[in-house]
């Protein structure tokens, strides 16, 4: 499983859970990831999906995604 679809398959459970903080998160991480597949016009790899984590957790809001991504790995 590819970690773009952990990431979605977190995003599914955050919904049902309703945890709103935790799917706002991952809907963040979503984008800038389909962001960067669209303006490099292609899929991205694991290794720049992390490269993605690793820019925007630099920032606060994407804090939590250390809890959401990396409590699987």
């Amino acid at each position: 499983m590819s970690l773009k679809d952990r990431i979605t398959d977190d995003m599914k459970t955050a919904m049902r859970g309703g945890d709103k903080l935790r799917l706002g998160t991952i809907r963040m991480l979503k984008a800038a990831i389909q962001q960067r597949e669209v303006d490099d016009r292609r899929d991205m790899t694991d290794p720049e999906v992390l490269q993605i984590i690793e820019k925007h957790l630099q920032t606060d809001s994407w804090l939590l995604l250390l809890d959401v991504v990396f409590s699987q790995l």
